[in-house]
């Protein structure tokens, strides 16, 4: 169910652009053949302040990369991961609302 964008032959071609994904706090890489990207891998602390604080630290994660890269579609990668996880706990209401919060200065 991973949102798998990036493998490991698509980091010379992109500019590293799979590495720099891979090092944000809510992506994980899976290794397999061909390497892939989670877009979405958060753990739950068991604290709802703690979790939320997560959301809140990888929405800026999020928004820096964005704003490094020029590439607001990385974030319909990131919200379809999401989504697709069926979660919706602390950690991505305060993911989201920190980027809707910030979008205007986003784009």
């Amino acid at each position: 169910m991973a949102a798998a964008i990036l493998h490991t032959d698509s980091r010379h071609k992109n500019g590293g652009l799979f590495d720099a994904v891979a090092l944000l706090p809510f992506v994980q890489v899976q290794k397999t053949p061909v390497d892939r990207l989670d877009l979405w891998a958060v753990p739950s602390f068991g604290d709802y302040e703690q979790d939320e604080a997560f959301g809140v630290k990888c929405a800026n994660a999020a928004i820096a990369h964005i704003r490094a890269r020029r590439d607001i579609l990385f974030l319909q990668n990131v919200v379809c991961a999401m989504v697709r996880k069926g979660e919706c706990g602390p950690v991505e209401i305060a993911f989201v609302e920190t980027i809707a919060q910030t979008f205007t200065e986003i784009v």
